[in-house]
């Protein structure tokens, strides 16, 4: 039996689950690189973030533009 408030979504396309492991792998990394910013401070790794962070941006949109 159905809810009549339920949604139905389409599933996950291959690409979408390869985007969901790259997702995941950089999730990995950014927790690496905040370990790193505790112990070391965070200007010694501000480059590495900021790499990260531009690369999980760009891959968000690549994410929005696969819909």
């Amino acid at each position: 039996r159905v809810s009549a408030s339920s949604v139905v979504r389409e599933r996950l396309r291959p690409q979408h689950l390869q985007h969901i492991l790259k997702l995941t792998g950089m999730a990995n990394n950014l927790n690496q690189i905040s370990r790193k910013a505790n112990a070391v401070g965070y200007v010694s790794i501000r480059t590495e973030y900021r790499n990260l962070a531009s690369e999980i941006d760009d891959l968000i949109s690549h994410i929005k533009d696969d819909r």
